[in-house]
């Protein structure tokens, strides 16, 4: 495809030590990690476009198949991150094929396979922090695989222990000659303990706090964290109706009960060494319905692909608020002492029931892509999408004046058309060059507690990627390298307004950038890979009025927050056929970037070595030592507001790993 796409496979992301989902992509150019929570709670940046909730201006799927949440976001924990075996990572805008929120990039994760012989194969993992894992697998003669995983970390910072199990099973049945039905369903569970940020000075550097508590402690709520209980089942249907012709049809049900208590930070104040923080607790129950009926026609110069899909979300949310509460500074607020851990305010707090909601969220869509090659030398892509898409919400009655008294009912409709064309020339055996546009769209309806406030009138937020680029694969060499130009408009901002919120369209951002990912294989024993992501993210227009500030903000030109300019990894590996024994080490890199709305500081650069060794003593057993942040360097990410910087998320120190597989 002519496009900037970077694959990984699990032996590749086990090499590297890889435990949470996010893990895999720390590597990928243009796409910056953020863990915002002790290794949890990932999000994702692609190609400098910020998240306005959680990762919501990218799009993840398994199997094709769409994994948005009942808030439009994407929860990564939500997938079943030990039942996959490869992800495809898309740069740029692609709603043409994926639709809605495919603003930055798409992910698609693809269940593991099911191998073609008898196997029975047993894994664990012991690591720092009392990290264990366990895995079995089974497989029948390519019809059936079943796996299951049993996970359990003590965490590297105070209050971060995670326990997680995951059931997972695939089978293909031959109906007939030429048609195909896979099936595949699994279990996930996942509970995980939350330390939240840390407050940091004016220049974004940690505060020295008296009286520390333990590893990186947790000043925030004592009962932070999430779980999730999530079940999936789906069918597909591969289907040759005639030469060169084959319809496919998935069908797919999903679903995910979370339950989470978190806190937003309020700030720390040094003079009395208290931490204030808003309490709030959230319990959501998704339930989604997919089918896609897709027609591949392929000849020997052409390539059409066309179909129809319909996703329904009916979501039921509740959220509970606890702190001390006004209807000005003290949003629900809890304070804390950091000198004895305990709470100060507790006798003032109230707990309020702010949102009983249900959703339904309907996506319908249509489109058509055809790849031909006029010339063998030149390849041709043209494609769009049409979506519509809705929301209707009916919120039930809350305790205070926050939420709707009595029941009220929001509903929002709109459409977009996705285009997207390239064009892709071989130069040379091996090397092809291209030139690509795409437009992506979101509908940008946003958490459930703000639909109530959206404009019927509010526009989708679009985005409109230019593209040049080179792939190569000659001889010791492969890989491919991109230029580019992001712009978004209309972008959709959830505006405060005193106790309620409002969503307009409002500015506008552009991101240019260069991409670069190549390996070199001398020989057979030595490989040596490189990727570098030159970004600049900044905004065109970021005018607002902040209502609890009481001020007006102009952020237009500014560096968009978080986003690196410069990133990138070293990774060499040295194999010994002779002894079965492979050595890696490899570097993970990225520069200073913004940490605030007003950039008024620039920080949180750092590098961190990495080193695996993997044994094999016998042929059915594998052995492997890692160590993630090989020197032990610290470093946080940094997050800020429109004032200034607010907080750290430290991020993992020296971690060892010892895994072992066998193979029956």
């Amino acid at each position: 495809m002519p496009a900037a796409i970077s694959t990984i496979g699990r032996a590749e992301w086990e090499k590297r030590g890889a435990l949470f989902i996010g893990d895999e992509l720390a590597q990928i150019p243009g796409l910056t990690l953020q863990r915002n929570d002790s290794g949890t709670y990932t999000s994702l940046t692609l190609r400098g476009v910020p998240n306005r909730i959680h990762n919501d201006t990218l799009l993840a799927l398994v199997d094709g198949i769409p994994m948005v949440a009942g808030d439009d976001e994407i929860d990564l924990e939500q997938i079943p991150y030990d039942a996959t075996e490869r992800v495809d990572v898309l740069r740029g805008p692609s709603s043409s094929l994926y639709g809605r929120g495919a603003v930055s990039g798409t992910l698609n994760y693809l269940t593991r396979s099911i191998p073609n012989t008898t196997t029975v194969s047993a894994g664990t993992t012991y690591g720092s922090w009392d990290y264990r894992k366990f895995e079995a697998s089974a497989a029948l003669d390519g019809k059936v695989l079943l796996l299951a995983t049993d996970e359990h970390g003590g965490g590297w910072r105070d209050h971060t222990a995670r326990d997680g199990r995951t059931f997972f099973g695939k089978t293909k049945i031959d109906l007939g000659d030429n048609a195909t039905l896979t099936l595949w369903g699994a279990r996930m569970r996942a509970d995980q303990d939350l330390a939240g940020e840390l407050p940091v000075d004016a220049n974004a550097r940690l505060l020295t706090l008296p009286n520390p508590r333990g590893r990186q402690a947790n000043y925030n709520e004592d009962d932070a964290g999430f779980a999730k209980r999530i079940t999936y089942g789906t069918a597909i249907l591969d289907w040759k109706i005639a030469d060169g012709v084959t319809l496919t049809t998935k069908l797919h049900r999903r679903g995910a009960d979370t339950t989470a208590n978190q806190a937003f930070y309020r700030g720390y104040d040094p003079a009395t060494f208290l931490i204030s923080f808003t309490g709030f607790s959230v319990h959501a129950d998704d339930n989604t319905w997919f089918g896609e009926q897709q027609m591949t026609w392929r000849t020997s110069n052409n390539r059409l692909v066309a179909g129809l899909s319909a996703e329904r979300i009916n979501a039921r949310h509740v959220e509970t608020w606890t702190g001390e509460f006004d209807f000005g500074a003290l949003f629900y607020t809890k304070r804390r002492d950091v000198r004895t851990g305990a709470y100060v305010n507790q006798g003032d707090w109230i707990s309020d029931h702010l949102l009983d909601a249900a959703s339904r969220e309907t996506a319908l869509a249509a489109y058509l892509e055809d790849e031909f090659r006029p010339l063998p030398w030149l390849r041709l892509t043209a494609g769009a999408r049409l979506d519509h898409f809705s929301r209707n919400v009916e919120y039930g009655p809350t305790a205070t004046g926050f939420g709707p008294n009595p029941p009220a009912n929001a509903h929002d409709q709109d459409r977009h058309l996705s285009p997207k064309a390239s064009v892709g020339v071989r130069l040379v055996d091996g090397v092809e060059a291209y030139a690509s546009y795409g437009e992506a769209f979101s509908p940008g309806f946003g958490p459930i507690w703000s639909f109530i406030n959206r404009a019927t009138d509010t526009r989708p937020e679009t985005a409109r990627n230019y593209e040049l680029g080179v792939k190569w694969s000659a001889g010791a060499f492969d890989g491919a390298a991109s230029v580019y130009r992001l712009d978004r408009h209309d972008l959709i901002q959830l505006i405060t307004d005193g106790p309620s919120a409002r969503t307009v369209n409002a500015g506008a951002q552009r991101s240019e950038g260069f991409e670069l990912e190549t390996r070199w294989r001398p020989d057979t024993a030595w490989t040596v890979a490189l990727t570098y992501a030159l970004t600049r993210a900044r905004w065109i227009d970021d005018r607002f009025f902040d209502s609890d500030l009481g001020q007006n903000f102009d952020f237009s030109g500014k560096r968009v927050a978080g986003v690196p300019r410069h990133a990138g990894s070293v990774s060499v590996e040295r194999r010994f056929d002779a002894i079965n024994v492979s050595l890696r080490g490899w570097v993970e890199a990225q520069g200073d970037y913004a940490v605030d709305n007003p950039n008024s500081v620039t920080a949180g650069g750092f590098w961190i070595a990495n080193a695996t060794a993997i044994w094999r003593p016998v042929e059915r057993l594998d052995l492997q030592a890692t160590v993630r942040n090989l020197f032990d360097r610290s470093y946080a990410q940094l997050v800020g507001g429109n004032l200034g910087p607010t907080a750290a998320f430290p991020q993992l120190p020296r971690a060892f790993l010892v895994q072992a597989r066998w193979r029956f």
